[in-house]
């Protein structure tokens, strides 16, 4: 008992979720299918049409009457004294409850029952899209499996009877109605089925169509809400609704319901940003490593990505995980993400730059590497980046272990080793720049406390810098050229030889000292030879206690005496190692005889004199006096060099010194004195203002300029060219080509042959007239068969056609085929009528027995924001034919820009202003003029008799001169030259003005004459006079004032 009722539990189980998955997925198939199915339907009584014609008949002919109308019933007579009744019920393929039927109403079911209600059989035909799908007399019809479209039921009953012997009634019916059958359910517009829902993020127009009964309405569940509501025939979901999944079907007339329709709202921009290496976020404008772009969106979900490269005018799209490394083009990236709704993020730009800044180091206004080593006053250093831009600027002075911050520009005067470096705005650090600084030159010191002096004993000389190290160069009186000193300092002991020793010294940055000099002039020591004033003794003596001396080379002390008769070699020399020599003889005895008195350049001395042979020696030396000169100034000339010649007052000697160069001369324009020819020089002539020297240059012979004409070669004749000279008609021929011949051209058909015709050919020269002539034979027909099939209405033949002249003939006759017609229909479009007909498979003729009314447009709407370039507008796109108008047109906003200065400009260098659009993020880059320079005079100085001035730009230091006198020279030849202009024509001028102020004051003496006005006669005739001494100033004395006051200047 126990076990039967658990089995009855179970069984009851069973049933209950084998109903319940049957329930789901009937309520699936419903909810999603499209395809409509048999349906169960009220049970319709249907409202039909009916007809009756009553036709009565007697011995002398035939009357009758015929009636119509349209109800749910009606009652034929049958028989002179019966009747029957005629209904009609319509219902699915079962039925649940009642209703009427209008005729030509749609019934959703494809199964459909059509029931005759009556006591009589009716024969009955139903008929539908063309064809028979029904035909009895049974009063019952079950009809399945039916296709969409119109169905006609007609029923025709006929009844007769005699009324008497010769007479009798008879009565035809007939009933008709229409029903429509509509099983495929609606589709819906701009929706999708998916049950993510098709994305949208602007106001969108839902609609339904059907092709058959039509759309009842629309159902719609909002976001959040449980129910659905009834919306009409269609709807629009605005952008300004809630977000979020949007629920959709439709119903049509015919009660077919569509499957579930989505569509997904989402007006919520997605956000974006950057991530640095480490995958943290980045919120700084420049980066030099590796980042990417990742972004969110919270409620369609990210669609895809897009970027903009460098230089790049349009967007790229990637997927998520995409990296740019620093080995990247290097500049502006652009990035923003797209939603599956459409919404674009936020524009998020960054700029990438990997590269490193670089420097410029000056020396002065010079730029130069790095390592530089510089002379100038002042050095300094500026910093530029392609990229971000330079952040700053470090720099490391002499004497400092550290670095500091440097304004670009800035000018360093101290000497020493400057370090640079800097840091642009993406972290890159340049290389370090190196530039060392020494514009303080050597200096020379010398043991004897100065310079230019002449000494008797050594010297030492040393060279010493601040900064970079010195090498000190010498030349001594002996060489041609400097030696450099392996030490800062070089000792000369006495010595050396005597004469001009020059020095000077050059540090590590080539700064050169002053050059220095410095005389040795140490004289040889002197002896006295003494002979006795009695005998022939000879002694030598000398002062000098420095020196030591040698006899025939053995060691001589002073005063001793010397007997012995012989020839003697006496020198004497001091700790100078500068000598003396003298020879002598001890036999003689010698006597003063002469004084020779000192000379400019000569010694004086003494002459001893043997007072017994005569043999005489000078001796007692005096310095010489040295010459005393006075100088006279020549001056130069146009070709010979000015000096000061130096005259000796006492010896008439002379030398010169202080050359200046020959002015040279100062020549005028140069003019032509002959003209060249083709073949002969000829001549220019300028005159020097000063010394009237002419100078004489030839202008090169023009050359003969030749004009070729070129005489072609005929068939029979040579041709040549001919060159003429256009100046002076020299002519000469070369050029000799030999005749061509006859060139003839393709045969041409003067007559051309046909088929049974000869022909005639002529040949003729492109170059004469010559011709060649031919006869070509007839053609003969050359037939080409062609089958032309039959047609529905024609018959075929074989058609054969001469392909030279057309003649021909036929044979082979086939006979017409006949239509063969099919059952077509042309579906109408938005604005075109659509039919149905038959129409022939072979010749497409078309019969239409029925015409189908244009559909029209259904139109939906899409929405276009305005934007800086681009117009808004409203877009109505048909459904069905994709027509297209737009309406609501509001212009583009246009850019708002906002600018920066990304490169400030300079002296000689553009800058550079970034344009951004607020809205939009557009960029575009312009140029910012250089300012130029903003000079300021700093100073005058007279060189060489003309003023110079000097002007330094108060912002970048630049230096520039001006010659005044040039600018002078400038205004004086320019005035000059005008004057040039207008002097030919100054007295012309003057005649005409004159002319001109005569009749014009003529005039007015005329009227003044008449109307006796004596008085004024006598002021015209002063005005008249005064008006002739003006215009004679004007436009004669007043140009030479102008040309006398520029000269004046210029001189």
């Amino acid at each position: 008992m126990v076990k039967t009722k658990r089995k009855s539990i179970l069984r009851t189980l069973l049933c209950a979720v084998f109903a319940l998955c049957f329930a789901v997925g009937l309520s699936s198939l419903f909810a999603s299918g499209t395809t409509a199915y048999a349906a169960t339907t009220p049970k319709y009584t249907v409202k039909f049409n009916w007809s009756t014609k009553i036709t009565t008949g007697t011995g002398g002919g035939t009357g009758g009457n015929t009636a119509s109308g349209s109800g749910v019933s009606y009652s034929m007579q049958t028989g002179q004294y019966s009747f029957a009744d005629y209904s009609v019920t319509l219902y699915g393929s079962s039925s649940s409850g009642t209703g009427t039927f209008e005729s030509g109403s749609y019934i959703g079911s494809n199964s459909v029952n059509v029931i005759i209600n009556s006591k009589v059989k009716i024969p009955t035909t139903i008929s539908g899209n063309g064809t028979t799908v029904a035909k009895g007399n049974n009063n019952s019809f079950s009809l399945s499996n039916l296709a969409d479209g119109t169905y006609t039921v007609t029923s025709s009953f006929s009844a007769g009877w005699a009324t008497s012997p010769r007479s009798g009634i008879s009565k035809s019916y007939s009933f008709t109605f229409q029903f429509k059958i509509d099983s495929t359910a609606p589709t819906m517009n701009n929706v999708s089925t998916s049950s993510t829902g098709k994305y949208t993020n602007s106001s969108t127009y839902v609609s339904a169509s059907d092709s058959m009964s039509g759309v009842e309405c629309i159902y719609m569940k909002t976001p959040g809400s449980s129910s659905y509501a009834n919306m009409g025939t269609s709807t629009t979901v605005s952008s300004t609704g809630t977000n979020g999944l949007y629920y959709f079907y439709a119903k049509d007339k015919a009660g077919n319901t569509s499957r579930t329709y989505y569509l997904y709202l989402d007006t919520v921009k997605p956000t974006g940003i950057i991530k640095g290496m480490q995958g943290t976020t980045y919120s700084g404008n420049y980066i030099n490593q590796t980042f990417s772009y990742t972004a969110s969106d919270s409620s369609s979900g990210i669609s895809y990505l897009q970027y903009k490269t460098p230089g790049s005018s349009s967007w790229s799209t990637y997927t998520d995980g995409y990296t740019i490394p620093p080995t990247f083009t290097n500049g502006t990236y652009q990035f923003r993400a797209v939603d599956k709704a459409g919404n674009i993020s936020a524009t998020k730009s960054i700029v990438l730059d990997s590269k490193q800044p670089t420097m410029t180091l000056y020396s002065e206004t010079a730029s130069v590497s790095s390592g530089y080593k510089s002379t100038a006053q002042y050095i300094k250093a500026t910093a530029s980046d392609s990229g971000s831009g330079v952040k700053t600027i470090y720099v490391k002075k002499p004497g400092s272990s550290s670095y500091t911050e440097y304004t670009s520009g800035t000018q360093l005067t101290a000497d020493g080793a400057y370090s640079f470096y800097c840091i642009d705005n993406a972290g890159n650090t340049s290389q370090t720049f190196t530039i060392s600084k020494d514009c303080t030159k050597p200096t020379l010191t010398s043991s004897v406390g100065g310079f230019g002096k002449t000494l008797k004993d050594g010297f030492t000389v040393t060279a010493s810098d601040n900064f970079s190290g010195v090498t000190l160069y010498y030349k001594t009186p002996n060489s041609t050229s400097f030696v450099a000193s392996t030490t800062s300092s070089v000792v000369f002991s006495k010595t050396a030889v005597n004469g001009t020793y020059v020095f000077y010294a050059v540090d590590g940055f080539r700064n050169r000292s002053d050059t220095c000099y410095m005389y040795m002039s140490i004289d040889a020591p002197e002896a006295t030879i003494v002979k006795s004033d009695n005998s022939h003794k000879v002694c030598v003596i000398w002062t000098a206690s420095n020196c030591y001396a040698t006899l025939n080379g053995k060691s001589y002390t002073s005063g001793t005496w010397i007997e012995q008769e012989g020839e003697y070699t006496f020198i004497i020399t001091n700790d100078a190692n500068r000598s003396s020599t003298y020879k002598f003889t001890v036999d003689h005895y010698y006597a003063r005889y002469s004084i020779i008195a000192p000379t400019c350049t000569q010694k004086g001395y003494t002459i001893y004199k043997c007072t017994g042979c005569g043999d005489s020696y000078n001796g007692d030396y005096t310095e010489a006096k040295g010459h005393d000169y006075e100088s006279k100034i020549v001056k130069p000339t146009c070709t010979a060099q000015g000096y000061t010649r130096y005259t000796c007052k006492t010896c008439g000697n002379t030398y010169t010194d202080h050359f200046v160069e020959a002015e040279g001369h100062k020549y005028g324009e140069w003019t032509t004195v002959k003209e060249p020819t083709c073949v002969d020089l000829g001549k220019d002539e300028r005159t020097c203002s000063v010394c009237s020297y002419v100078d004489e240059k030839d202008i090169d012979a023009l050359g003969h300029s030749y004009k070729d004409t070129v005489i072609d070669p005929s068939c029979t004749e040579r041709g040549n060219t001919v060159h003429e000279c256009e100046r002076c008609g020299y002519t000469y021929t070369d050029g000799y080509t030999e005749p061509t011949g006859h060139n003839f051209g393709e045969w041409v058909d003067l007559t051309k042959p046909t088929c049974t015709a000869s022909g005639v050919m002529q040949r003729k020269c492109t170059d004469c007239p010559q011709t060649e002539t031919k006869i070509i034979s007839p053609l003969g027909h050359d037939y080409k068969a062609k089958l032309v099939e039959p047609t529905c209405l024609e018959q075929g033949y074989t058609t054969h056609i001469c392909s030279l002249c057309g003649a021909g003939y036929n044979d082979t006759f086939v006979p017409p085929l006949g239509h063969d017609y099919e059952e077509i229909e042309v579906a109408p479009t938005c604005t075109e009528e659509g039919y149905r007909g038959k129409k022939c498979r072979r010749c497409e003729d078309c019969e239409k027995t029925e015409i189908l009314k244009a559909v029209g447009h259904k139109f939906t709407d899409s929405y276009f924001i305005a934007t800086c370039e681009d117009e808004g507008y409203t877009l109505h796109t048909c459904l069905s034919c994709g027509n297209e108008y737009k309406d609501n047109i509001v212009p583009a906003t246009g850019h708002d820009y906002e600018t920066e200065v990304v490169r400030e400009p300079h002296c000689e260098t553009e800058g550079e202003r970034k344009f951004h659009c607020t809205k939009c993020e557009k960029e575009y880059y312009s140029d910012i003029p250089a300012t130029g320079h903003n000079y300021e005079l700093t100073g005058t100085e007279e060189v060489n008799g003309e003023n110079i001035r000097t002007y330094v730009c108060t912002n970048c230091g630049a230096i520039t001169t001006q010659n005044m006198g040039e600018q002078y020279e400038q205004v004086s030849s320019y005035i000059g030259y005008l004057f040039g202009q207008y002097q030919p024509y100054m007295w012309w001028v003057l005649l005409a003005t004159a002319g001109v102020w005569s009749i014009v004051m003529g005039v007015f003496f005329a009227i003044a004459q008449k109307n006796e006005d004596k008085e004024k006669a006598r002021k015209m005739i002063k005005n008249y006079v005064i008006g002739l001494v003006v215009i004679f100033a004007i436009l004669v004395a007043c140009p030479y004032l102008v040309k006398g006051i520029a000269a004046l200047i210029a001189g």
